[in-house]
């Protein structure tokens, strides 16, 4: 029987991907941070620290690892420092011990983020594309994946870093999450028509990935893949979340013309409106992300229709009041 190692498995990624092995009959053993956690298959591992990492895998054989620990994305809360710290010298940490120890398969999750950008519905975002990390959290999770592909090298690893799109699921945080919020409690506003298209991921199609590259043996010895369900409107995915709540949204619509204008002037000015004006930048971008290189490796992989998606993340919001 395989035995994996998935780090971060308390997390809302790395929790899924650990229940989608134990259901598939993997052996599997979660690391988690906090050292009050710990129970059955569960172990403290900061890995940062590379004297713990070493002793993990001296302690205990794997087959493969998915590492998932990392400090996510929160504006201005995080040094920069600490975002190398924990994603780059852990993920060169985890790749470095998991090469000394035999290891067969390694998954690196990353993020779009590391393109800066996403593109349009006739020109998407390839893996291929250039990198233009905006911030420090971006930039670790591109210098977290070098760190991976250097440390495996000309070894014969196979070595998969996943790049998801935004991820909604059962438990998902973040902008998508916001966004629900303010329409459950009747403070959502229209801004522009919402004709913009979105490429958003379901946490299940991760750990559904996960899996096939772990149990099928057709792998490639280094392979990016952005992972993604096919993208929809602004005004698709609003729809969507309002009609599982039950909840009428406005017919108002506020001028994109205007919200750029108060966008622009945010960034401008800085701190709590400059917050401001990189939210309504995000609202108005297309972010959409090619899917063809995932499509071509696992081909058995169904991503769900984003819609399907939406409906979930909001019906385990609506079972957790």
């Amino acid at each position: 029987m395989m035995k994996v190692l998935v780090t971060g498995a308390t997390g809302f990624i790395g929790g899924r991907i650990f229940e989608e092995l134990e259901v598939a009959g993997l052996d599997v053993v979660g690391t988690c941070r906090n050292s009050s956690e710990p129970g059955r298959n569960m172990v403290a591992l900061d890995v940062s620290d590379h004297y713990a990492v070493d002793r993990l895998f001296a302690d205990q054989p794997f087959d493969a690892v998915i590492h998932c620990a990392g400090i996510a994305h929160r504006f201005g809360k995080i040094r920069d420092r600490v975002y190398r710290e924990v994603n780059v010298e852990g993920t060169k940490n985890m790749a470095l011990a998991a090469r000394r120890a035999g290891v067969k398969k390694f998954v690196l999750m990353s993020s779009v983020l590391v393109y800066g950008g996403g593109g349009t519905a006739a020109e998407p975002r390839k893996e291929t594309d250039r990198k233009l990390p905006r911030d420090a959290y971006a930039q670790s999770k591109l210098d977290s994946e070098t760190a991976a592909i250097e440390a495996f090298g000309a070894s014969k690893v196979s070595l998969c870093i996943f790049r998801p799109a935004p991820v909604i699921g059962e438990g998902s945080k973040g902008n998508f999450a916001r966004l629900v919020k303010a329409i459950d409690r009747g403070r959502f506003v229209w801004l522009g028509r919402g004709e913009n298209r979105k490429s958003l991921t379901y946490v299940g199609d991760i750990a559904a990935a996960c899996r096939s590259f772990l149990t099928e043996s057709g792998t490639d010895r280094a392979q990016i893949l952005n992972i993604a369900s096919p993208p929809g409107t602004m005004a698709e995915i609003v729809c969507a979340i309002s009609g599982e709540l039950g909840r009428k949204i406005p017919r108002i619509h506020i001028p994109e013309s205007f919200a750029r204008f108060v966008s622009v002037g945010g960034k401008l000015l800085g701190g709590p409106f400059g917050r401001i004006g990189r939210s309504l930048e995000t609202w108005f971008s297309e972010d959409v992300y090619s899917t063809t290189a995932l499509a071509k490796a696992f081909t058995h992989l169904d991503p769900m229709p984003l819609v399907e998606a939406i409906k979930r993340d909001v019906r385990a919001r609506i079972d957790q009041k």
